[in-house]
């Protein structure tokens, strides 16, 4: 299935194309040849997303899915510009290695809890918006509620890497 990600959030790149590649290359999905490879590719395709910054690896994402369809070993398509004449598929195809329920809130503060688990603490939320690409709890908090007309989110956490548990 096609898993769409953005190269831009409000005029800045998201650098998720990257950050994907990363988490690619630290579970052994890619080589460091087929990495540097993939990068430069990438460039062509996303040149404002050129940076020196260090990238930290994004090991999942967040999606509603209404119809239920993401499933463990369903195939994943990155791409960005996807419905567009750029569609660019960034990344090999891999396995959706697990699905977690997810559940975020804004209302009183920033709360996630997974699979109906305790809510995450402070921590623990820091460490999963830092695993679903995001520089801080803020970020992921703008992102998800960017109007605060919506206090809750629902959905499904997709992996393809194993490196990450909750």
């Amino acid at each position: 299935m096609t898993l769409p990600f953005k190269k831009e959030y409000k005029g800045l790149p998201t650098f998720f194309p990257h950050k994907i590649l990363m988490s690619y290359l630290e579970a052994e999905i890619i080589s460091k040849d087929e990495f540097d490879l993939l990068m430069a590719e990438l460039l062509v395709h996303c040149p404002q997303c050129i940076s020196d910054l260090i990238i930290k690896p994004k090991y999942h994402t967040i999606r509603t899915d209404a119809k239920d369809q993401w499933k463990a070993d369903s195939d994943i398509h990155m791409v960005i510009g996807n419905r567009t004449k750029e569609r660019y598929q960034f990344a090999p195809v891999t396995k959706v290695k697990r699905i977690d329920e997810v559940r975020i809130t804004f209302d009183t503060g920033f709360d996630v809890q997974v699979n109906g688990n305790e809510w995450m603490d402070a921590d623990e939320i820091e460490r999963f918006a830092a695993n679903d690409g995001f520089e801080s709890v803020e970020d992921m908090a703008e992102w998800f509620f960017p109007n605060e007309k919506v206090l809750e989110v629902t959905g499904k956490i997709i992996h393809w890497t194993e490196l990450v548990e909750y």
